[in-house]
């Protein structure tokens, strides 16, 4: 029998795991009658740890009537397979019961649901929104008619729509204690005058990477309080505006491997998820990436499995002839498997910030495409800096989380442009503005997949705290009304996400050769400095060029991508950089800047034969047909030939 709850015809079967010699009851409650009752597991259900009974009635199996609990000595604990829990309907009151199943099902199955499936998206077509369920909408700026839950993000569609991001990571959304198990209220701030105006006088793990109630949803991010229910419909409504769902996952050591491949399996199949990011310091890694029914749906791995070699080789990829929903996976590499790439955030805040030795870093990571898995980029997440935090703060600042400031990493890799948080003096805004587009031309352009953390498109602040683990407040909710004051910002990321999806260059699905094996003229991707084809990596220099070939990636509409010339300078002073000549019929147009021209700086030859980049900056180029001059338009028009 498997452990949990299961209904069978008109009985319920009960199976619980307990510790060796311990005796377990289950407790019922009566939620119309208000009566409890303590009923033993008998001995002769009892098969090693594992004790079972069987229990019939009329009433038992009635919709929402009986909760239960599981009893050892004094000690209640909720059934860890519960798919359905009461009494933690109300964020910072975690009382839960296991609702006694009716049916075998937590939700309901419409229709549309029977007919909902993953989307199966490739990695390379990705863009990763990573999200906080109640902080995405719960600051009244949001302006959703139920903030903080599933209900509120799904209001947000058109935004995410809007901003052209097409897959949504959640922070954990299983059923988590986000009270925190201390006696004494220690700030934010002191736990919110320790139950002042109804605040339960505790601090918050607000995260919630935590053990927790694992095959069902959180009520209290359900604006019903029926956490299954309120998510199947979020996933339902995000898929149906072609928007993936990927949701975290926190398993403590303890855990066993065959409980977490359950839970993994029980939300593929029942919520329908993409995919998982799981955390953990005991994951097991090749279990997970070679489990049949977890083979199509997508794993974010904080490390590089050990094993990687032996699971490569051990999983099965499907082909375009079995299903060409499946044909993004290969046989040489883990094909559902991405690694969280922090190297990429701490080298490329160090080349944004003009430490020195990082162009060769710098140059790896946006080309970044390993043989046996997917690299996930980014340059902030849940902990650490905001990316508008990266360029305001020299240093964290903890201090609300009231653990003197020693909490959180010293190691920021950040610079604050001159003022240390918020300032007024206008040289340093519009440092700190170019900065930011310099980093997203980083981010988006690179070729692993791309993560944005939910408020970094219009500049959300955590006013410098790097480990907001406790604060349910305005540190962590989105201020909405950032949107419009910095619509700037958002409008340069929309463009940029707008521009990745159009050119395939920049999201190639194999790693770029470096050579011109197809004999197009140039490489597929080649590198430049102050002479072209000739780059250099002395520890002084901070400029390069990258030069794309269009024509080894194919559009949507079955033609070739165009060149593009990428121009990088992160060094104090305007710095040149030698283009390669473009095609013949074919020249080089700006369409992409970050910084101003300085006045005294060498203005670009007619020719084209170099780029003069601005302090801090990047200008990306792009080939087009050259046009007629005004002269030879006339000379044609008199003799009626066609140029």
């Amino acid at each position: 029998m498997p452990l949990g709850m299961m209904v069978d015809g008109d009985r319920l079967h009960v199976a619980a795991c307990g510790r060796t010699g311990e005796r377990l009851s289950l407790v019922l409650f009566d939620r119309k009658t208000g009566n409890t009752k303590e009923i033993p597991f008998p001995k002769e259900g009892i098969v090693g740890r594992v004790q079972a009974m069987q229990l019939s009635g009329d009433k038992l199996l009635e919709p929402g009537r009986f909760a239960c609990l599981l009893k050892s000595g004094k000690k209640e604990i909720v059934d860890p397979f519960a798919r359905r829990t009461i009494g933690d309907e109300r964020w910072g009151h975690f009382h839960p019961k296991a609702l006694i199943p009716t049916d075998g099902t937590a939700t309901e199955k419409s229709e549309a649901w029977k007919k909902d499936r993953p989307l199966l998206r490739p990695w390379n077509e990705m863009l990763l929104y990573y999200m906080h369920v109640r902080g995405f909408t719960m600051h009244k700026s949001s302006k959703v008619s139920a903030p903080g839950t599933f209900e509120g993000a799904v209001e947000k569609l058109p935004y995410l729509k809007e901003l052209g991001i097409n897959t949504a990571e959640f922070m954990p959304v299983y059923d988590f204690n986000e009270v925190m198990p201390e006696k004494k209220a220690r700030t934010t701030t002191e736990a919110e005058a320790a139950g002042k105006k109804g605040h339960i006088g505790r601090r918050i793990n607000y995260w919630g990477f935590t053990r927790g109630n694992y095959f069902t949803p959180k009520n209290s991010y359900s604006a019903d309080g029926n956490g299954p229910e309120s998510f199947q419909k979020l996933v339902l409504a995000f898929h149906e505006a072609g928007i993936e769902v990927i949701a975290d996952f926190y398993f403590e050591p303890d855990m066993s491997d065959e409980f977490i491949l359950q839970v993994l399996r029980f939300w593929t199949i029942n919520y329908h998820v993409d995919g998982f990011r799981i955390l953990g310091v005991a994951i097991p890694s090749e279990e997970i990436l070679t489990d049949p029914y977890l083979s199509s749906v997508k794993i974010i791995l904080e490390h590089v499995p050990q094993e990687i070699e032996r699971i490569a080789a051990s999983c099965e990829a499907l082909t375009a002839s079995t299903d060409d929903r499946h044909s993004y996976l290969r046989q040489d590499k883990v094909p559902n498997l991405a690694v969280l790439n922090d190297p990429f955030l701490y080298d490329i805040r160090r080349y944004l910030k003009s430490d020195s030795d990082m162009l060769r870093a710098f140059q790896g990571h946006l080309m970044e495409h390993p043989q046996r898995y997917t690299v996930i980029n980014f340059l902030s997440s849940y902990a650490g800096f905001t990316l508008n935090d990266m360029v305001s703060y020299d240093g964290k600042h903890n201090e609300a989380n009231g653990e003197n400031n020693t909490d959180g990493t010293d190691y920021n890799y950040s610079w604050n442009c001159g003022a240390e948080g918020a300032t007024r003096r206008k040289p340093i805004l519009r440092l700190r503005s170019r900065q930011i587009k310099n980093a997203l031309v980083m981010l988006l352009l690179s070729q692993g997949v791309p993560e944005i953390t939910a408020g970094d498109e219009f500049l959300h602040t955590r006013h410098g705290n790097n480990n907001p683990y406790c604060q349910d407040n305005s540190v962590n909710w989105l201020n909405w009304e950032h949107l419009e004051k910095n619509r700037e910002a958002f409008d340069f990321m929309k463009s940029l996400i707008a521009f990745r999806k159009e050119h395939p260059v920049f999201r190639s699905a194999e790693a770029k050769r470096h050579t011109d094996f197809r004999n197009y003229g140039w490489p597929d991707v080649s590198f430049h400095g102050e002479q072209a084809w000739a780059p250099r990596y002395e520890d002084y220099f901070r400029h390069i060029g990258v030069l794309y070939s269009g024509s080894y990636e194919i559009r949507p509409d079955g033609t070739p991508d165009r060149d593009f010339y990428l121009a990088f300078n992160m060094y104090w002073q305007s710095k040149q950089l030698a283009v390669p000549k473009a095609p013949v019929g074919k020249q080089w147009k700006e369409v992409l800047a970050t910084g101003e021209p300085e006045k005294s700086a060498k203005k670009d030859p007619e020719d084209g034969s170099f780029i003069t980049v601005p302090p801090r900056s990047v200008r990306i180029l792009v080939t087009e047909d050259v046009k007629p001059s005004k002269k030879q338009v006339k000379k044609n028009g008199k003799s009626g030939k066609k140029e």
